[in-house]
């Protein structure tokens, strides 16, 4: 009797036993934000935390329909002089089961161009590639640069507002002296 309970909930203790065992570290992006420019002219900075997966991978590339171009770099400080400069980065190392942080002061991704439409509505969406193949898609709020939620558009009522004559989303922010900027458009990056 004792061995036909044994048999019979055998299955269920291995099922519940790899259950138990759980996923382990999974590749992810996590906590992402831009801090936005007030200056249009001027990039905007992308920080955020890679967490690393299993086995080791590299960030290779940052995608984004909502920016003209974007472009990883690191702040270095020369031990000698003293000065800080950025330098590009082609691909960042992500160990297994590490966290990379891209943070001020650090590795960030700066951002060219942000859209109108993404500064309307205080997100941007990004596409982040690694040299394992995997594509993390993340949607990242836009801070304002004292790092509160960027405030504009989405954050008034515009109800009773005299509008004036509107402009479409897709065409430019004009230049400081008020005259047209030429429109750039950017082609998805194959995939």
């Amino acid at each position: 009797m004792l061995r036909r309970a044994v048999t019979a909930f055998a299955p269920l203790a291995a099922l519940m036993a790899l259950a138990s065992c759980g996923q382990g570290p999974v590749l992810a992006v996590n906590d992402a934000y831009v801090r936005l420019n007030p200056n249009d002219q001027a990039p905007s900075a992308l920080y955020f935390t890679v967490s690393g997966g299993p086995e080791p991978t590299t960030l290779e590339d940052v995608l984004s329909p909502s920016a003209v171009r974007l472009s990883m770099h690191e702040t270095v400080r020369d031990p000698q002089t003293n000065v800080t400069k950025m330098e590009p980065i082609l691909r960042v190392p992500i160990p297994a089961k590490t966290d990379v942080e891209f943070k001020p002061g650090g590795k960030h991704v700066m951002v060219y161009g942000v859209n109108l439409p993404a500064r309307r509505l205080h997100e941007m969406d990004f596409t982040f590639v690694f040299g394992n193949g995997e594509r993390i898609a993340v949607t990242a709020p836009i801070q304002e640069m004292d790092g509160k939620a960027a405030s504009g558009m989405n954050a008034m009522d515009h109800g009773n507002m005299d509008m004036g004559s509107t402009t479409p989303d897709t065409q430019p922010l004009p230049t400081p002296d008020g005259t047209p900027r030429p429109v750039q458009t950017q082609t998805p990056a194959a995939q």
